[in-house]
């Protein structure tokens, strides 16, 4: 049947896509078949990674200065570490997770290139609280593509005066140290936010991975 159209139907297995007639080939036998193309069952879908952080500021008479919730950015180390931990390494490689202060001092930039060695935006706040470790961040359940810290949030208790701009997590805990991974680091987009001696701050974290 030399010069005969063969087209390919849809399957079980497969929806047909519709295609230009440019993307029709001859074959050596001088029939034409029409090239499908194979749509993903999971098209026009992203999956989305974020970290939500909500700030509750109490000052020494522990009445509530300042509440606010703001999202982070999942920095490509954090992207990179999600892929490795879930798909090649696994379970045994996930490292404990650590709480950091931005320092409100300077003006900030955040960039997905960041790493605990190199971010050349933004400094850690890390002298004005007594802790003697950044917080761990314990987590709980994990469901619907989200988990938090709500059944432990992380504390913060000021020695000092002065501002931040947000927060991040690392999988270090020596405060002001460059090593380890960075995950997320989420900042205010309106200003920073200050703080006092003898004021704490309770720091809930929600982490979720999406399909948008």
């Amino acid at each position: 049947m030399a010069g005969a159209n063969v087209t390919y139907g849809p399957t079980l297995f497969n929806r047909v896509a519709d295609v230009p007639a440019s993307a029709q080939a001859q074959t050596t036998y001088g029939t034409t078949c029409d090239m499908k193309a194979y749509r993903p069952s999971g098209e026009g879908l992203t999956l989305l990674a974020d970290v939500q952080y909500h700030f509750r500021m109490y000052d020494n008479n522990n009445t509530c200065r300042w509440d606010n919730t703001v999202s982070g950015l999942v920095v490509t180390e954090g992207l990179n570490t999600l892929l490795d931990y879930t798909l090649k390494s696994g379970s045994g490689g996930v490292p404990a997770w650590y709480l950091l202060l931005v320092d409100g001092s300077s003006p900030v930039t955040i960039a997905a290139a960041d790493t605990m060695s190199s971010h050349a935006g933004w400094q850690e706040e890390s002298a004005d609280y007594s802790q003697a470790t950044r917080p761990v961040l314990t987590l709980g359940t994990i469901a619907s593509g989200a988990v938090d810290n709500s059944g432990n949030e992380a504390q913060f208790s000021f020695t000092g005066s002065g501002t931040i701009a947000g927060a991040g997590i690392t999988s270090a805990n020596n405060k002001g140290g460059g090593t380890g991974l960075l995950y997320d680091v989420g900042t205010f987009p309106d200003g920073y936010r200050p703080y006092g001696n003898g004021w704490n701050l309770y720091l809930a974290v929600t982490c979720t991975i999406t399909a948008a």
